[in-house]
């Protein structure tokens, strides 16, 4: 969860801002883990992956988010975060409205479609949606992340034109993303060992992040992280995650046994990619829960979550993916 450790770190998009994808935070720690091999070598990222075990004696593992969007207006930074799924929340009363029960229930209904249309919400307005401030501040739109695909075609190393296949073209399209607006950018939330993190976001500014980095996307301007606090409600009763999020065995038996209206969530289908022989293919997917999800809190517990074995390259190691949560307290009323 979310201590006094956390830093947040800044991505400005340079250049015409492109990225292949949203960057999710196993793409994230798969980027940094690379980052960290080239770095420290391989040595350094096998003592870090080890210190994912369970059994793991020293606390050599980071945590981290997935990145969200962000505004600067005259130098202040209006950050944005997924909205926390909710139960429905009653609050009229059938005598004081004049209502009859089926239009209590649409009401009810109404207002739940409502807070489902709003994916991304202000940090002051998170802040009361899960009880850390009373103030009921209005909401304020956040940047627009656009989606355009792109034409692309393939071409020949030896002859530096495009290929043909079949007496065809090989055009095809792939979608990518675009922050609008010229004072936009990403964030993501951190915590853990730092003296492997900040030397491999100074690789990751050279290298980028994500798809398609030969061609200029990916890149960004990389802040050095800075201490960060989003604060924490009184009597906390759930904990929501602002990453993708993997439970581990006990964590699923508890929730599944579980049937209190805090457990509010949505699904996800992830399938990663290797690198084998210069050519691309899938590793096993898996199901994640999405940013947003909320779970009642465990008692105790201070990292939800596991990594999980996917698969194994061809060189003999064993493939990771990231599936830790990235929790915030929150109080559900």
């Amino acid at each position: 969860m979310i201590m006094d450790n956390t830093h947040i770190v800044y991505l400005k998009p340079v250049g015409v801002g492109g990225f292949r994808g949203p960057i999710r935070s196993d793409t994230l720690w798969a980027a940094l883990c690379w980052s960290i091999r080239m770095v420290f070598g391989e040595a350094k990222l096998e003592e870090l992956l080890a210190a994912y075990s369970p059994n793991a004696s020293e606390g050599k593992a980071f945590f981290l988010s997935s990145t969200f969007p962000f505004r600067e207006e005259e130098g202040e930074i209006t950050r944005f975060y997924p909205a926390p799924l909710l139960p429905a929340r009653e609050t009229i009363r059938i005598p004081d409205a004049g209502l009859t029960p089926e239009q209590v229930k649409l009401r009810a209904r109404e207002e739940k479609n409502r807070e489902k249309l709003q994916a991304l919400l202000s940090e002051n307005h998170l802040k009361y949606r899960i009880g850390i401030s009373q103030d009921a501040m209005e909401d304020v739109p956040s940047p627009v992340l656009i989606e355009r695909p792109m034409t692309h075609n393939r071409i020949s190393r030896l002859t530096g034109s495009t290929l043909s296949i079949d007496e065809s073209g090989q055009l095809f399209h792939m979608d990518e993303h675009y922050l609008k607006g010229a004072h936009t950018g990403l964030f993501f939330l951190l915590r853990g060992n730092m003296e492997c993190v900040i030397p491999a976001l100074r690789f990751l500014e050279h290298f980028g992040i994500g798809g398609d980095r030969s061609t200029g996307k990916g890149r960004f301007q990389i802040s050095e992280p800075q201490p960060f606090s989003l604060g924490t409600p009184l009597e906390p009763n759930a904990v929501m995650s602002l990453s993708l999020f993997k439970p581990n065995p006990q964590e699923i038996v508890h929730w599944a046994n579980n049937s209190s209206r805090l457990l509010n969530y949505r699904l996800e289908d992830r399938q990663g990619r290797k690198y084998l022989d210069s050519s691309y293919m899938h590793d096993e997917p898996l199901v994640f829960f999405r940013e947003g999800s909320v779970f009642p809190s465990i008692q105790g517990l201070e990292e939800y979550g596991s990594n999980a074995k996917t698969g194994t390259h061809q060189a003999g190691f064993p493939i990771h993916r990231y599936g830790y949560g990235f929790m915030i307290q929150a109080k559900i009323l």
